[in-house]
């Protein structure tokens, strides 16, 4: 819901504090309605409202810093164009319910906090952050079931090398206990195949651990 507010300065002030926009989200939002002020009298605007024009100038897309020095360039009164949180027919009342209580926790906090505020829900609603975080969910579920295979692998293929580590002591063993030197160097051979086969099986399955390793690493970072 869209609506303009007049307010009268008093002492140069309306009694604003004022959090987000560019570069962060599009929107400035109202972070503090000071008590007493006339934005506070008006009963029109709340925290968490977004200011949509100052005087007629659009401020959508701009930082808080232009809409700052508009209000401070009015000499009497500021007309805003406030995009209001206050109740819609879709909303139910426990969505007012949690809303009042957001802002009226807004309200007590100091402009700094409520500003840094206004800053993360912003950065939560951008619409480019929320497309990279859909993406880095999507690579999240792929990592998951690759660290799941990749872990099977390694579980295989390290018995696999074991398997060839046993070889070898058979075909050593078989080629020690063997009086003819061909046949015995050829057994010779074949273990010397087998261990080879082992390590470098053992080897690989130390890399693929690494490997294992950081995807867990990035999925406990993700979260």
């Amino acid at each position: 819901m869209t609506t303009l507010v007049a307010l009268p300065k008093v002492d140069g002030r309306i009694g604003l504090v004022i959090c987000g926009g560019s570069p962060y989200y599009r929107s400035v939002f109202i972070a503090e309605v000071q008590l007493k002020s006339e934005a506070d009298k008006s009963g029109n605007v709340w925290a968490g409202d977004a200011i949509l024009s100052v005087n007629g100038n659009s401020v959508v897309g701009s930082g808080k810093v232009y809409v700052s020095r508009l209000i401070k360039e009015c000499e009497s009164v500021v007309v805003l164009e406030i995009r209001s949180w206050k109740f819609q027919g879709s909303e139910t009342s426990i969505d007012i319910a949690m809303k009042c209580l957001k802002h009226k926790i807004v309200e007590k906090m100091s402009a700094d906090v409520a500003d840094i505020l206004g800053i993360c829900r912003a950065m939560l609603v951008n619409d480019k952050l929320a497309v990279h975080l859909d993406r880095l969910n999507k690579m999240a579920q792929f990592c998951k079931v690759f660290a799941r295979r990749l872990g099977l692998f390694i579980a295989e293929f390290d018995d696999q090398s074991a398997v060839y580590k046993e070889f070898a002591e058979v075909f050593d063993d078989l080629a020690t206990k063997d009086r003819h030197i061909e046949s015995s160097s050829a057994l010779a051979m074949v273990g010397s195949k087998y261990r080879c086969m082992s390590a470098s099986g053992k080897e690989c399955v130390v890399k693929c651990r690494r490997a294992l390793e950081g995807v867990h690493t990035l999925l406990v970072k993700v979260g």
